[in-house]
């Protein structure tokens, strides 16, 4: 589900997870017959039988993104012979993050991820290997050359970039916080840090703003206390500077912020609207 709170995405619902500790596995890893709880397109032929894997859930997940990227469940994606999903024609994104995906929804289960720390090893190298990420970007801007070549607009306001311009773009507009040092900032696709580690707290970028904390201190849950909140756009500039005591994510255009110990609402424009 997506939180209000700070428009991530968390999982829900652990009512009918088990104890790994209850586990029986034997001399090859496997677990003893168990009950099967499921949905059945999103579960692993293992799991369907009764004989589910540490990586049977790594499948699942795999299922859920790939049904996310391409917009299609798993049943209406085509198979090969061999009965592996045939998904990537239906989505754009980089060789790295989409050999991930792959591995992780195998037919076979000795051949995807063993668990969940190698499947999080793995994905931090997908998602920032440079030449992965650099040939995406070069991908999508050849693309929207492409398509300015064939539908030409007459616009005197549109202009012509060349590949070196369009790649920066596409670099600013998908950027991703990290945590260094205790401080948070912003990276590009290909690792950069674009955004200096400067702020206690922050969100993700929503419709184009950030809310970022500057002197306070993150707490178990995300929020913490202390210091201002603020809004910053996607090259690192205040566009409201700090004054909240507490701000969230924009969605459709709004945000909740809370100031002098009220909650208000606030517009792109900054102003309050209630």
């Amino acid at each position: 589900m997506r939180r209000y709170l700070d428009n991530k995405l968390v999982l829900i619902d652990f009512g009918a997870i088990k104890e790994i500790s209850t586990f029986k596995i034997n001399i090859q890893g496997q677990i003893s017959s168990t009950i099967t709880i499921g949905t059945r397109d999103y579960m692993p032929s293992e799991q369907w039988e009764g004989h589910p894997q540490l990586c049977s859930d790594i499948y699942a997940l795999g299922m859920t993104a790939i049904q996310a990227l391409t917009g299609l469940p798993p049943q209406q994606l085509p198979k090969s012979q061999t009965l592996e999903l045939r998904w990537r024609d239906y989505a754009e994104i980089n060789d790295g993050l989409a050999k991930f995906l792959t591995k992780m929804v195998q037919r076979d289960f000795r051949q995807r991820y063993k668990n969940a720390a190698q499947a999080l090893q793995a994905l931090k190298l997908a998602l920032f290997n440079p030449q992965s990420s650099v040939t995406s970007v070069r991908m999508q801007a050849l693309k929207l050359a492409q398509l300015r070549l064939e539908s030409p607009v007459s616009s005197p306001k549109f202009q012509f970039l060349n590949l070196a311009q369009l790649a920066l773009k596409l670099s600013i507009a998908s950027l991703k916080l990290v945590k260094i040092g205790g401080k948070y900032g912003y990276i590009d696709q290909t690792g950069k840090l674009v955004i200096q580690t400067q702020f206690g707290i922050a969100r993700d970028f929503s419709e184009g703003w950030a809310a970022v904390n500057i002197g306070g201190r993150e707490s178990l849950f995300g929020d913490g206390s202390g210091g201002k909140w603020g809004y910053i756009d996607k090259r690192g500039s205040w566009v409201i500077k700090p004054m909240f005591n507490m701000a969230y994510s924009l969605r459709d255009g709004q945000a909740k912020v809370e100031i002098g110990g009220q909650e208000r609402i606030i517009d792109k424009t900054g102003m309050f609207i209630d």
